[in-house]
């Protein structure tokens, strides 16, 4: 399957490719999980991880990380001129049934460029997820749910949910690094 994940926060990003990862993968390790920065890879070097064999396994994961050729803005890379688009787009219409091929691209939705045709390729024969950012009167329930999720033995007054939601800010790397420092040090908030 070929995904596109979208959205302003890398450990956002990061958190939703590690689910669909674990869909399909029971252990990680770098026979069944290739990663790749886009601004270095050329495409037909990623179609050709894409495509081959999952040593082992009976699935892998490649990654992409730095979309650049997926944004309206694309900055300058050297290897642009390199690139075989028409290849990848040919392999998003035809996927390996034993790969996932996951694009991640750390920006809003309204920097992708919807016309650009690897997109739209992806709009079609995959699956888009934009991880939208909460409200700001949300916030405080998501830090009230991270704390019954991931700390379930510490209770957390509503006082201080608002309080360490105020100074995280919506920043979900803030919310877990300092939440954490939190229920680590008592069991009561």
């Amino acid at each position: 399957m070929v995904y596109l994940i979208s959205g302003r926060q890398n450990i956002r990003l990061k958190s939703q490719m590690k689910s669909i990862i674990k869909k399909s993968i029971k252990e990680i390790d770098e026979m069944n999980y290739v990663k790749h920065d886009a601004t270095y890879v050329l495409a037909q070097e990623i179609v050709d991880d894409a495509n081959s064999l999952p040593l082992g396994y009976d699935h892998k994961a490649v990654i992409v990380d730095n979309c650049y050729f997926l944004l309206k803005e694309r900055s300058k890379v050297k290897i642009e001129g390199d690139q075989d688009y028409k290849k990848l787009i040919e392999y998003i219409k035809h996927p390996d049934d034993m790969t996932d091929l996951i694009f991640l691209v750390n920006t809003s939705e309204s920097e992708i460029d919807k016309k650009n045709e690897v997109f739209q390729t992806i709009e079609k024969f995959g699956q888009i997820i934009t991880l939208t950012e909460p409200k700001e009167n949300e916030w405080h329930q998501v830090v009230a749910h991270y704390f019954k999720e991931k700390w379930p033995n510490t209770k957390i007054d509503s006082d201080a949910i608002y309080e360490l939601a105020r100074r995280t800010e919506g920043d979900y790397a803030s919310l877990f690094n300092n939440g954490s420092k939190l229920a680590l040090y008592t069991d009561h908030i």
